[in-house]
């Protein structure tokens, strides 16, 4: 009798191939926010915005969110990117 799908266990290169894939879905997902973070705060994109929906009276606020905001996922996206440089396939 053949073995049920769900009771074959997965060899080990296919579990460390799934870290590295998880890993660098983390470090992309991270550089994204990055990327837009930094767009919102170094352009008069989010200022745009705000002004078109109405809501300009936040614009004097933003620097206390987008500067803390981009320092936290700068700080992700380094870690994102050691981790899938120990996962053994990084860009280095």
């Amino acid at each position: 009798m053949p073995p049920q799908a769900w009771m074959v266990q997965k060899s080990s290169s296919t579990k460390v191939r799934d870290k590295m894939n998880k890993n660098k879905k983390a470090f992309l997902v991270s550089l994204a926010g990055t990327i837009i973070i930094a767009v919102c705060c170094f352009t008069p994109f989010l200022v745009l915005v705000l002004g078109v929906i109405g809501l300009s009276i936040m614009i004097p606020y933003l620097d206390y969110l987008l500067l803390p905001a981009l320092g936290l996922f700068i700080l992700i996206t380094i870690f994102a990117f050691i981790r899938w440089e120990k996962s053994g396939k990084g860009l280095l």
